[in-house]
């Protein structure tokens, strides 16, 4: 009906907008055609923003990083307030229901095997694919921000994972501060979410590799714990 207000989606990649019209557009259309709004911003230095192609440690979204750090104001930290002020966009917008609202954290970076060589030189093609967690930050601030449903798609599950090699593939612009792991992981964030509804629909490691249910039950153990002891353990799906 032309005056009836719609819930609204809010999607988030590194890889932006286009990304999710290219790859995602079955789901895409399945949301609208359910009369449901979809919004997909490009916050600061992704998508369309970006500077230039590359994701290397030589890139410019690496130098942009660094210096961002340097100046003591992570580049994560600006995506999110971009993030925060798409939303308050969205939700004001005269034929959206503010309170009726979900996130949808996204990576389309190829996952790497289970059984791929981590151990390669640097500056050669072929390397494995990084991580990219920033859909999966963005979308569960946003989630315990509205208390909203959240969807994650390929998201990293745990920061702490990448101690456990002496190969990183993370992005530097996925740092937010050196007190992170000291306050919490991902786990813990999305253990804030509880009782919203989160589904980690197959989630990776720091390695970027897939990872078994198993493995991503123990990772988001706190999130397991805090989703019953909130009596909402069928609101969590991983």
């Amino acid at each position: 009906k032309p005056d009836q207000k719609v819930p609204v989606v809010m999607a988030v990649a590194q890889a932006g907008k286009a990304a999710f019209l290219k790859r995602r557009a079955d789901e895409l259309a399945a949301l609208l055609r359910a009369g449901v709004a979809v919004a997909i911003p490009d916050v600061v230095g992704t998508g369309e923003v970006r500077l230039g192609d590359s994701r290397t440690r030589t890139s410019g979204d690496t130098s942009r990083a660094a210096t961002a750090l340097m100046l003591s104001h992570p580049l994560l930290m600006e995506r999110e307030t971009d993030f925060e002020i798409a939303t308050e966009f969205a939700r004001q917008h005269r034929e959206i229901d503010a309170a009726r609202i979900a996130f949808w954290g996204e990576s389309f970076a190829p996952l790497n095997a289970a059984t791929e060589k981590l151990a390669v030189p640097r500056g050669i093609g072929g390397r494995p694919h990084q991580a990219e967690p920033l859909g999966t930050i963005l979308a569960l601030l946003g989630g315990i921000r509205y208390e909203a449903p959240v969807y994650i798609h390929r998201g990293l599950t745990s920061y702490e994972s990448a101690l456990s090699s002496p190969y990183v593939y993370l992005p530097l612009d996925a740092v937010r501060q050196r007190e992170f792991l000291r306050d919490g992981d991902i786990a813990d964030l999305a253990a804030a979410l509880a009782p919203a509804p989160l589904r980690f629909a197959k989630p990776v490691d720091a390695a970027n590799r897939p990872l078994s249910e198993q493995e991503a039950a123990k990772a988001l153990a706190a999130t397991l714990d805090k989703y019953h002891h909130k009596d909402a353990a069928d609101r969590l799906t991983i």
